[in-house]
C-alpha cells in the first residue's frame, strides 16, 4: 500500500466529465444542467455462465432516455484475464447499450464480477467452466522424511499446461506441526510447481498428511518428522590461561539430553607435546539424560606462551560429525588478579556502586573467571564470581549497599585461582550523615514574574528512596516549584535543580507582591543548611515612543524608536508589542530591546497612496501604551520594474514586457519612455511611449525579435522623469535538426503494469509499495515530436519505496535518493553502508549512468525510520543529501554541529556530503530538537560551499539556531517552516529563518506551516523557498502581492536575505483549503516560478485555465517578479477530475520552457497527443487511482507543448522531476 504521501491532499470524485475525457469527449465551457440526468439501473450477462474460449454479450440499463451526445457507461471486471471494453455508449434516445466479453481458456470454473459504473456502481456475475477441466496427477514431497523444525519440498503436477493466469490448486494440512500455503499456482503454460513445506518441533517420529485438491480431485502426500539429535554444541576450559604443569577442567555441551547409552566424544590436540591427551580421557562420554560432562587435561611445562586447540568430536569419520573447539594458552606464569577499584570509595546505604577488576593479561576463549568477596556482607554485597570476556583485561560488577545507622567498612576482594587477591574498601555511611553543602542560583537576580533556577548539592549520594531537602524562603513573596516546601534529591545522586518563581500565580505559591526585594533561600537537611540570596527587581516601563520623521512618501520608510525607564534585566530581552491603524503603514508585531539596553529601534515601512494618510502607531509594554502619529502623502510616481513574459523568445517571436510604477499614476496619467541601446537589431520596439492611466500601477508593450545566428541578450530601459529601470530580454537562434531532451521522473507506485523497459534494474513491483525512475526522451525536428523512455524501472522489492528525489550531472548521470524496506538491494563494492540498517526503513543514494544502469548503490540509516528526500551533486562529484531520521545508533561525524539525535519523539533532520562514489561520509550531522523534524524540503550549495536545507519542524522551543540570533516567540504554533543555512563542513548554523504565525484560520487549533515546497538561490545570494502556511497572521512583507490570508491553507513564496531575515514574502492563495507550493525555479530575470494545487474558485490567475477543470482540485502554474510583488503570470491546469502532487519540481530550458510533474485522477487531462510517451490514463478515472502527469508548458504559460501521463493501475505518486538537453 501506498503511504499517504506527505504534504498531499487526495480527492476520491468519480465524475460524468472524466468518463467522457476518457473517449476524448470535450464538455462545453458553460454547460445547461439536465434536470432529470439518467442514472444506472441494470447490468445483465447473456449467458451468464460459459465455457472457456467463448463469448458472453453484456447489457446496461439507464433510467430515462440518454440526451443529445449520449451517455458513457465506465465498465471494468475484477479479473485481468477477463478484460472488458473501458467503456460503453448509450446513444442519444436510447435506454440501454450492449458489449461483449471474450473469454480465456480456464482449467478450473472461475467466477468474475463485472461493473457497471454511473455516478453510481452496479455489478453482475459471469461463470467461466473448463472446456476440459485439469486435474492433479502428482504430488510428491523431497525429502519425504524430515528432522523436525527444518523445511522440505513439495511438488505438484497437473494433467495438461496451466492456462492463461496460472492453475490455482488448494492445499491443506492435517496437523499444525506442518505448514503449506492455503493455494500454489501453477504458472501459465507449465504442468507442475514447487512450493515449501514448513514444520515445527517434535519429541517423537510423527507423520503428517498433506492434501492437494484440484476440481474436486485430491492427492496426498505423507511428511515423516523425526525428533532432532543431541548434538554436541560446545567445549569450554578452566581456568584458561592455565600455567604449564597445573591442570584445567574442560567441559562438553550437548544440544539435548543425551539418549539411552550416553554419546562419545573424542578428543584431540593441535599439539600433543605440549597438551598430550592420555588414553583414558581420549574419549569422554555424555552420560543418559545428561547435556554435559568434563574432564581433566594437564599441559607441560613451557619456556614461553603456547596456543594448544583441543578439538572435540561426535561421530567422527562420518558424514554427520559434529566439531567443537576451544584454544588452550598454557603460560609460564599464572594470569592474576592486577587491581580492583570501585566507582565511589564511599556512598549512602542503600545504593550501589560498580567495581572493576582487572587481570594481567587479556581472556582467553570462553572468557577468565574471577571470585570475588566482601568483608561485609551486612553493608556491602558482590557477586560471587565475574567473567572477564575473552579478548578482554576487565570486567565491572555490582556492589549493592544495605542502610546503615552506623559508619560501616566493607573490604571487597577479588581473587583468581591462588593468586594475590586485590582489595579496596568501601565505606557504607548512614542516610542520616549526608549534607547540605551548597546552594546556588541563576540568574542571581531576575525581574518580578521571571524565575531563577536553584541548584542543591549534598556531601554524599541521596539514599535510597532520595534524600527530601528542606527550602525556605524569608520572603512570602518568592516561593519554589514543583514543591512549595523541598526538593527531592534522587537516589544515588549529589545534587537537584528546583525553581524560584516570584509571580503569584496557579502554578506558583508566592504571595502577591510588586516591590523589589532581596529574598534570602535556605536549603536544609539533617541539621545543615546552606542560604543565597536572589535579587527581585521591578521590570522597566516603556518611557517614550517617537519616530525619526512625522511625515513620509508612500513607499519611503522611517525608523521608531522605543527607550525604557531603566535598562532591560539581565539574562532576558525586553518585548514591545507594536501596532498600526492604518494597513498602508506597516510595523513589525514586536520589537526585542536586549538585556542591559535601554533602547531599541524599528523600522516603519509604507505602501503607495493616491491620498494622505494619517496612522496612530501603538507601542505597548504591560499596561503601558505609547503612541506616535505618522503622515503618509502621495509618492510622485517612478519606475519600479521592467519584466517580459516570456524573458527568452526565439528570433522572429514577440514578447510582452510589463511596466510597473512604485505608487499609482497621478490624475492624468504618466508616460513612460522604453528604449534600446543604440544599433540594436536583434528587438525591436513598436510603440516606446507607454501610457499608464490615473490610479494604474502597470501597463504592457510588445518587443519584437528578429532572427540571430547566437543567443543574445538585449538590455530594455524604461524611464520617467530621471528615474530609470533595465531588464533584459533574451533572442535566441531557432533550432536546426533535432532538439533532443531528457525528462526524469521519479516517484513511487502500487501498480504492476507500471512501465518499465526492457533490462530494467527492477521489471517487477515486489511488495506493495515501489519506487519508480523513468528517463523519457523527446526528439524534436522541424516541429514533429516524438518521446520514448531511455529507460524506466522500480526500485526496491519490499513493502516501503519510495524514490524521493534526482539529480542530473553534465554527463547525464542520474544521482537518486529516498526510502526503502528493502534490505536486499543490489549496494555496489566500497560504498559507505552496504547493509540494511535494520529499522522500519533506511534512506538509500544511488547512482545511474544514462541508460540506466547502477554506478553506485548504498544505504544511509539505523535501527529508525529514515528517509533522503533532497539530493544535490556538486561539480567535483561530492553528493550532498538531506531527510528525516529516527535512529539513535546513527552517529554524526567528528565536530558536526549536532552528532547524534536530539531525543524526544519523532525524529530530526539528517545532512550528510558523501565523497565522490559515496564511499566515505566527509561529513554527516543531524539537526532538531526534541519533537519532530523534517527535512521534507530540498538542500542546495552556494558559491561559497554554504549549505542550505528546507523543511517543516514542531521544535518551537530548541531547534538550532546560530549562536548570535534570538529565538522567535512561537506561542500558538504546532509546526513551522524552517530554512537553515550549515558552514561548508557542517560545524556550526549560520541562520535559521523561521517561517511561522500564531494565529490559526477560524475553527482550527494552532497554526501550522512548512517549507517543503522548493529552494533556489539568486545570482546576488538570496534564497527564494516556498511551502504552505495555515495563520492568519504568516509574516507577509509590504508591497508583497498577496498579503490577506484567504483560505484555510494558502500556499506562500519567501526571499530571504544573506543575514537570514525575511526580505518579502506573499501569500498564494483563494478561499479553498489545498494550497501549497510543490515545486520553484527562478528564470534568467530572477522572476519565481511556482506551481501548486488550488481548489479555490478565485485563486489569482491572469488568464483562462488550461484543460477542462472543474475537478476537486487543479494545478495552477505562477510567475512572480523577484521582489514578489506583482504577477508576470498565472494560470490553471487540469482535467475534469482532481490534481495535486505530493512534491515536484518546476526545471527550465534554454527557451525557458517550463517542466513540471503532478498526480492526476483526469482522463482528460490536457496536452496528451500521440507524440505523448503514455497517451491514456491507466485505471480507472474520477478518483479510484492517479496516474502521474509530465508537463511541459511554453514560457509565457499560455500552452502546453508537451504532455504524458505515467503510470499503471495502481496509485502512482510523483516526488521529483529533472530536465536536460541531450
Amino acid at each position: 500500500m501506498v503511504r499517504v504521501p506527505r504534504y498531499a491532499f487526495h480527492f476520491l470524485l468519480v465524475t460524468l466529465a472524466g468518463l467522457l475525457g476518457a473517449c476524448g469527449y470535450s464538455a462545453p465551457v458553460n454547460p445547461v444542467p439536465n434536470p432529470n440526468p439518467p442514472s444506472l439501473t441494470g447490468i445483465t450477462l447473456n449467458p451468464s455462465t460459459v465455457a472457456g474460449g467463448q463469448s458472453t454479450t453484456g447489457t446496461v440499463t439507464i433510467s430515462v432516455a440518454a440526451p443529445t451526445g449520449g451517455t458513457l457507461i465506465g465498465i471494468s471486471s475484477n479479473n485481468v484475464s477477463v478484460p472488458t471494453p473501458p467503456t460503453v455508449m448509450v446513444l442519444a434516445g436510447a435506454t440501454t447499450a450492449t458489449f461483449k466479453i471474450a473469454t480465456p481458456q480456464v482449467g478450473s470454473p472461475v467466477t468474475v464480477a463485472v461493473f457497471a459504473t454511473l455516478n453510481v456502481s452496479l455489478q453482475t456475475t459471469l461463470n467461466i467452466t473448463p472446456v476440459t477441466a485439469l486435474s492433479l496427477t502428482g504430488f510428491t514431497l523431497t525429502p519425504s522424511t524430515v528432522p523436525s523444525s527444518t523445511t522440505t519440498q513439495g511438488m505438484i503436477t497437473i494433467s495438461a499446461p496451466a492456462f492463461a493466469g496460472g492453475q490455482s490448486i488448494n492445499l491443506t494440512s492435517v496437523s499444525q506441526l506442518v505448514t503449506v500455503p492455503a493455494t500454489v499456482v501453477v504458472p501459465t503454460g507449465a504442468t507442475s510447481v514447487l512450493f515449501s513445506v514448513f514444520t515445527a518441533p517434535v519429541n517423537a517420529p510423527t507423520s503428517v498428511d498433506i492434501t492437494a485438491e484440484l476440481n474436486g480431485g485430491t492427492k496426498t502426500a505423507t511428511l515423516m518428522l523425526t525428533a532432532p539429535p543431541a548434538l554436541l554444541s560446545g567445549i569450554s576450559m578452566q581456568p584458561n590461561p592455565v600455567v604449564g604443569g597445573t591442570a584445567s577442567t574442560g567441559t562438553l555441551t550437548l544440544t539435548l539430553p543425551a539418549p539411552a547409552g550416553g554419546i562419545p566424544i573424542t578428543l584431540t590436540s593441535s599439539d600433543t607435546v605440549t597438551l598430550p591427551i592420555p588414553t583414558a580421557t581420549t574419549i569422554v562420554t555424555i552420560p543418559a539424560g545428561a547435556t554435559q560432562a568434563q574432564f581433566m587435561l594437564t599441559p607441560t611445562t613451557v619456556p614461553n606462551t603456547r596456543r594448544v586447540q583441543i578439538t572435540a568430536t561426535q561421530n567422527p569419520g562420518t558424514l554427520n560429525a559434529v566439531s567443537q573447539s576451544v584454544v588452550l594458552n598454557v603460560v609460564t606464569t599464572a594470569v592474576t588478579v592486577s587491581a580492583l577499584n570501585l566507582s565511589s570509595a564511599s556512598t549512602t546505604g542503600g545504593l550501589q556502586v560498580t567495581g572493576t577488576v582487572s587481570i594481567s593479561s587479556a581472556a582467553p576463549q570462553g572468557g577468565t573467571i574471577v571470585t570475588l568477596s566482601s568483608s561485609n556482607a551486612s553493608a556491602a554485597t558482590v557477586p560471587a564470581t565475574a567473567i572477564v570476556p575473552a579478548g578482554s583485561t576487565f570486567v565491572q560488577f555490582p556492589v549493592n549497599t544495605s542502610a546503615v545507622t552506623t559508619v560501616q567498612m566493607a573490604t571487597i576482594s577479588a581473587a583468581l585461582g591462588t593468586g594475590t587477591a586485590q582489595t579496596a574498601v568501601l565505606t557504607v555511611n548512614p542516610a542520616s550523615s549526608v549534607t547540605v553543602t551548597s546552594l546556588t542560583l541563576s540568574p542571581t537576580s531576575v525581574v518580578r514574574g521571571d524565575v531563577s533556577t536553584g541548584t542543591v548539592t549534598l556531601s554524599g549520594p541521596a539514599q535510597s528512596g532520595g534524600a527530601l531537602v528542606t527550602l525556605t524562603s524569608n520572603d512570602p513573596t518568592v516561593s519554589f516549584q514543583p514543591s512549595a516546601t523541598s526538593v527531592l534529591v534522587p537516589a544515588g545522586s549529589t545534587s537537584q535543580t528546583f525553581t524560584v518563581c516570584t509571580l503569584q500565580a496557579a502554578s506558583c505559591p508566592a504571595a502577591a507582591g510588586t516591590a523589589p526585594v532581596m529574598a534570602t533561600i535556605t536549603a536544609a537537611l539533617n541539621g545543615s543548611s546552606k542560604t543565597a540570596v536572589l535579587s527581585v527587581v521591578a521590570a522597566p516601563t516603556l518611557a517614550s515612543f517617537t519616530l525619526a520623521a512625522s511625515t513620509v512618501a508612500g513607499g519611503a520608510s522611517t525608523t521608531g524608536t522605543l527607550t525604557l525607564s531603566a535598562a532591560a534585566p539581565a539574562g532576558r530581552t525586553t518585548t514591545v508589542t507594536l501596532t498600526s491603524s492604518d494597513p498602508s503603514i506597516q510595523v513589525p508585531p514586536s520589537v526585542a530591546i536586549p538585556s542591559g539596553s535601554t533602547t531599541a529601534t524599528f523600522a516603519v515601512t509604507t505602501l503607495g497612496v493616491t491620498s494622505q494618510h494619517v496612522a496612530t502607531i501603538t507601542a505597548t509594554l504591560g499596561s503601558v501604551m505609547l503612541n506616535a502619529t505618522l503622515t503618509v502623502t502621495p509618492a510622485a510616481a517612478t519606475v519600479s520594474q521592467v519584466f517580459f513574459n516570456p524573458p527568452s523568445v526565439v528570433g522572429g517571436q514577440a514578447s510582452t514586457g510589463t511596466v510597473v510604477l512604485n505608487s499609482p499614476a497621478p490624475a492624468g496619467g504618466v508616460t513612460v519612455t522604453v528604449s534600446l541601446p543604440a544599433g540594436t537589431t536583434a528587438v525591436t520596439l513598436p510603440v516606446v511611449s507607454i501610457s499608464i492611466a490615473a490610479g494604474a500601477t502597470s501597463a504592457t508593450f510588445t518587443a519584437n525579435s528578429a532572427a540571430v545566428t547566437a543567443a543574445t541578450a538585449v538590455h530594455v530601459t524604461a524611464t520617467l522623469a530621471s528615474a530609470a529601470q533595465m531588464n533584459t530580454l533574451t533572442v535566441n537562434p531557432a533550432t536546426t535538426g533535432t532538439l533532443s531532451e531528457q525528462i526524469i521522473a521519479g516517484g513511487e507506485t502500487t501498480s504492476s503494469d507500471f512501465p518499465v523497459s526492457s533490462g530494467a534494474l527492477q521489471s517487477t513491483i515486489v511488495g506493495s509499495d515501489s519506487g519508480t525512475l523513468t528517463s523519457i526522451n523527446l526528439s524534436t525536428n522541424s516541429g514533429t515530436t516524438t518521446s520514448s523512455d531511455t529507460f524506466s524501472t522500480y526500485f526496491g522489492k519490499a513493502n516501503l519505496g519510495q524514490l524521493r528525489d534526482i539529480f542530473i550531472d553534465a554527463t547525464g548521470n542520474v544521482y537518486a535518493c529516498g526510502t526503502t524496506s528493502d534490505s536486499a538491494l543490489p549496494v555496489t563494492a566500497g560504498v559507505v553502508q552496504a547493509v540494511y540498517g535494520g529499522g522500519l526503513s533506511d534512506a538509500f543514494v544511488a547512482e545511474f549512468d544514462s541508460t540506466g544502469h547502477v554506478k553506485l548503490l548504498t544505504y544511509l540509516g539505523g535501527n529508525g525510520d529514515d528517509s533522503c528526500n533532497n539530493i544535490f551533486v556538486d561539480s567535483t562529484g561530492n553528493i550532498f543529501v538531506s531527510g528525516r531520521s529516527t535512529s539513535a545508533n546513527l552517529m554524526g561525524t567528528t565536530g558536526v554541529v549536532q552528532p547524534a539525535l536530539a531525543g524526544g519523539t519523532g525524529g530530526d533532520f539528517f545532512m550528510a556530503k558523501l565523497n565522490p562514489g559515496a564511499t566515505t561520509k566527509t561529513w554527516f550531522t543531524f539537526l532538531g530538537g526534541m519533537l519532530d523534524d523534517n527535512a521534507s524540503g530540498r538542500i542546495a550549495v552556494d558559491s561559497m560551499g554554504n549549505v542550505f536545507i528546507t523543511g517543516t519542524s514542531k521544535s518551537i522551543v530548541d531547534f538550532p539556531i546560530s549562536a548570535t540570533q534570538g529565538r522567535p516567540n512561537m506561542t500558538g504554533a504546532i509546526s513551522f517552516g524552517v530554512l537553515v543555512e550549515l558552514a561548508p563542513d557542517a560545524t556550526s548554523v549560520k541562520h535559521t529563518t523561521f517561517l511561522f504565525g500564531r494565529t490559526p484560520p477560524s475553527g482550527m487549533v494552532g497554526t501550522q506551516a512548512d517549507a517543503s515546497g522548493g529552494l533556489a538561490i539568486d545570482a546576488a545570494g538570496d534564497v527564494y523557498v516556498c511551502g504552505s502556511a495555515a495563520a492568519t497572521d504568516f509574516p507577509v512583507t509590504a508591497g508583497a502581492f498577496q498579503t490577506v490570508f484567504k483560505g484555510n491553507q494558502d500556499a506562500y513564496v519567501a526571499k530571504i536575505a544573506a543575514n537570514g531575515s525575511i526580505a518579502a514574502l506573499t501569500l498564494l492563495g483563494g478561499t479553498g483549503n489545498v494550497q501549497a507550493c510543490k515545486g520553484l525555479h527562478l528564470d534568467s530575470e530572477g522572476n519565481v516560478i511556482v506551481v501548486t494545487p488550488t481548489d479555490a474558485a478565485d485563486y489569482p490567475v491572469t488568464g483562462a485555465g488550461i484543460g477542462p477543470l472543474g475537478g476537486p482540485s487543479d494545478f495552477a502554474v505562477t510567475k512572480l517578479t523577484a521582489d514578489l510583488s506583482t504577477l508576470v503570470f498565472s494560470r490553471k491546469i487540469g482535467g475534469s477530475a482532481a490534481e495535486n502532487a505530493d512534491a515536484t519540481r518546476v526545471e527550465l530550458d534554454a527557451n525557458e520552457n517550463i517542466y513540471f510533474s503532478l498526480s492526476t485522477s483526469s482522463a482528460d487531462f490536457p496536452g496528451m497527443t500521440a507524440s505523448s510517451f503514455q497517451q491514456f490514463f491507466k485505471g480507472t478515472p474520477g478518483g479510484a487511482n492517479n496516474n502521474m502527469a509530465i508537463v511541459k508548458l511554453s514560457a509565457d504559460g499560455s500552452s502546453i507543448l508537451y504532455a504524458t501521463y505515467l503510470g499503471g493501475s495502481g496509485q502512482n505518486s510523483t516526488t521529483t522531476l529533472r530536465y536536460k538537453k541531450n
